[in-house]
């Protein structure tokens, strides 16, 4: 547990490794509140049927869009919900504990005060640990299914955000994938010639007597079929074959285009939803 968290930023927002290849898309720290947390687990116990399937918060945690901050009170409880769970549906605590186990890792704690608490002013006096740690994190909301949250002048977004979260981490994937492909396709006979260069240098420093025969054999080769040869760039660079390749690569610039907008579309959704200030116009910076 971190011993001192330094405020970031209003709405400090995380580079991801996917933003710096397509320069968008960051990282935003929120508090997690126990409703969250607990309905997570119990999803997991008494709901899921099938142990691979991952929940909503899991699927949010792995995009890495979220930065998960807690206070340190909530430990506590959750394990109390956990036991009342428990009690309630006559279900093993231990298989309660086991999923909070897995979880509780992955969350980064706050540690608040007494002197902290006393600033906040809330109906609910266990909600106020949650203002603290958003205070103190400067996280963009707080995440809960509380309505005593949303209805305080604390910044908070609903389970939707984590469904936002998921919906973004797709986007972002499509885009990423149709941009590589797009990459791929207009750099392919580079790298097809990058290709044979390497194989030859490879073959050349174990074999280096081989590699002076297969030059050998090429050159040959090369000289006694050179029409053949010639014809065949010719057919393979014909404007039918350019006209294919360039509409081909089209398509795929067209997909990422699209999907690159998908993406700014639903990071925008994302956004807003958690709070996050507008970003200033092109005539404003």
């Amino acid at each position: 547990m971190p011993a001192e968290i330094a405020a970031p930023e209003h709405n400090k927002k995380y580079r991801i490794p996917a933003a710096y290849l397509l320069d968008r898309f960051d990282s935003y720290s929120v508090v997690l509140d126990s409703s969250i947390v607990v309905e997570d687990i119990r999803w997991k116990v008494m709901k899921r049927r099938n142990p691979a399937i991952r929940s909503l918060l899991d699927r949010a945690l792995d995009s890495t869009l979220l930065i998960p901050y807690v206070p340190d009170v909530l430990q506590h409880q959750v394990e109390e919900n956990l036991n009342e769970l428990s009690e309630r549906h006559r279900i093993p605590i231990e298989r309660f504990f086991e999923e909070w186990a897995k979880l509780k890792p992955r969350l980064q704690l706050v540690p608040i005060s007494d002197a902290d608490l006393e600033a906040v002013e809330i109906r609910d006096v266990t909600d106020a640990p949650f203002v603290v740690a958003q205070r103190q994190t400067n996280a963009c909301s707080i995440v809960s299914n509380d309505k005593d949250f949303h209805a305080s002048d604390a910044p908070s977004a609903g389970r939707v955000a984590l469904e936002q979260t998921t919906v973004l981490q797709g986007a972002l994937l499509a885009s990423l994938g149709a941009t590589f492909m797009c990459g791929f396709i207009a750099l392919s006979p580079l790298l097809l010639l990058a290709a044979v260069v390497w194989g030859i240098y490879a073959l050349a420093k174990r074999r280096p007597g081989l590699a002076l025969v297969m030059l050998g054999i090429t050159a040959l080769l090369t000289y006694f079929f050179w029409d053949r040869i010639k014809a065949a760039f010719k057919k393979l660079f014909s404007e039918e074959n350019k006209s294919f390749f360039f509409e081909f690569m089209g398509t795929w610039a067209a997909a990422a285009n699209e999907h690159r907008k998908k993406a700014e579309e639903a990071q925008a959704v994302l956004e807003a939803t958690l709070s996050v200030s507008p970003r200033p116009s092109a005539s404003q910076q």
